[in-house]
C-alpha cells in the first residue's frame, strides 16, 4: 500500500471513507468491498487524522492511537491510504464542498463505499443518502455497507469502547476480530513486584486510548519478537502507592530477562478481578499468587 501526501491527486478510484477507529470487523468489510469491487480502478482508504471528535475537544478515549490506526490500515489490501488532516476549517466544509474538492477533485472517485451510518460535512449534515444523490450529479456510484452484527451485537467503534471501559475483552475482541492491545516503553518502577517474587515490566498507557477498569487481567505480552503469557495490573496501586497516573504492571510468566527501555505490546484476554486495596503486603502477595494462577488457567482455556 502507498500512503498519499496531502498534495497528491489520483484519478479513477474506488474509495472507502471512515474514521476507522479500531479498524474493526465492519471497517475491514468496508475496505474489502472497496478493493474487491474496484475492477480497473485504484482502491483508496480515505480517513481523517486526528479523529474529528478530538479536533472539537470531545473527551473520549480512542481504541487505537493515530500511529496504530495508520499501521493497521497499511496492512490491508487497498492500493492507497490517504490521511486527511482534520482541521476545524476542513470539518466546516459543506457536504457538497467535500464531495467536489476531495472525492472528485483530489481522488477522481468512480465508486465510493461507506457504512450505513456514515455522516460527513459541516455539523455532520450529510449522510449516505445525500452522498448517493451527489454521486449521481458528480459521476460516481455509492455503495453502502449495512449494519453488521456479531452474536447479535452491532459492530461499532462506540460499542467496542463501551466494552473496553467495562473490562469485557471477550466482546471487544470479538468485534475487533483481534486482541485489543496497548504498547509502550518499559520503565523502572519501585521494584515492589520483584521483592514480592513477581517482577513486573511497567508502562504508562497515556490518555489517548480508552482504558479498561482498574484491575487484573490475563494477557499476552510481546517483547523482542517473542510472545509470552502474562498477568497485567491496570491501576494506581492503592495498597502501596498514592499514584495519580494509571500504569500497567506486567508480570511475564516464565521470563527472566532485562528488558528495561524495550517496547512491549500487551494484548488483553479476560479480566481476573477489579482493583482493591489490601490491608498489608502479605495479603497483597497472597492475592497476586492467586491472580497468576487464575491468569494461567484462563490463558490455557481461552
Amino acid at each position: 500500500m502507498i500512503k498519499l501526501g496531502e498534495c497528491e491527486k489520483l484519478n479513477n478510484t474506488s474509495v472507502c471513507i471512515g474514521n476507522f477507529d479500531g479498524v474493526h470487523m465492519a471497517h475491514r468489510a468496508l475496505i474489502k468491498m472497496a478493493d474487491d469491487e474496484k475492477e480497473n480502478l485504484k482502491s483508496v482508504i480515505y480517513t481523517f487524522s486526528p479523529h474529528p471528535k478530538k479536533v472539537f475537544g470531545m473527551n473520549i478515549g480512542f481504541i487505537q492511537s493515530e500511529d496504530e490506526k495508520k499501521e493497521t490500515l497499511m496492512e490491508t489490501e487497498c492500493d492507497y491510504l490517504f490521511l486527511k488532516e482534520a482541521t476545524r476549517e476542513f470539518l466546516g466544509k459543506s457536504p457538497m464542498e467535500f464531495v467536489r474538492e476531495e472525492l472528485v477533485g483530489r481522488l477522481g472517485a468512480k465508486k465510493v463505499f461507506v457504512g450505513y451510518d456514515f455522516k460527513f460535512g459541516k455539523n455532520s449534515g450529510g449522510d449516505a443518502a445525500l452522498l448517493s444523490e451527489l454521486g449521481k450529479e458528480y459521476g460516481f456510484s455509492v455503495h453502502i455497507l449495512p449494519e453488521m452484527k456479531i452474536s447479535d451485537i452491532p459492530v461499532k467503534s462506540s460499542s467496542i469502547r463501551h466494552f473496553i471501559e467495562d473490562g469485557d475483552f471477550y466482546a471487544a475482541n470479538l468485534l475487533l476480530g483481534r486482541l485489543h492491545s496497548y504498547e509502550g516503553e518499559i520503565v523502572h518502577g519501585k521494584r515492589l513486584g520483584r521483592n514480592l517474587g513477581f517482577p513486573t515490566a511497567n508502562i504508562f498507557p497515556g490518555k489517548e486510548k480508552v482504558l479498561p477498569p482498574f484491575g487484573v487481567y490475563a494477557a499476552k505480552a510481546e517483547v523482542e519478537g517473542e510472545t509470552y503469557n502474562a498477568v497485567v495490573n491496570v491501576g494506581i496501586n492503592p495498597t502501596v502507592e498514592d499514584g495519580k497516573n494509571p500504569k500497567m504492571e506486567i508480570n511475564i510468566m516464565d521470563f527472566d530477562k532485562d528488558i528495561y527501555g524495550k517496547r512491549i505490546k500487551i494484548s488483553f484476554f479476560r479480566i481476573i478481578r477489579r482493583e482493591k486495596k489490601f490491608g498489608n503486603i502479605d495479603e497483597l502477595k497472597y492475592q497476586i499468587e492467586k491472580d497468576v494462577k487464575n491468569a494461567k488457567k484462563c490463558l490455557t482455556n481461552c
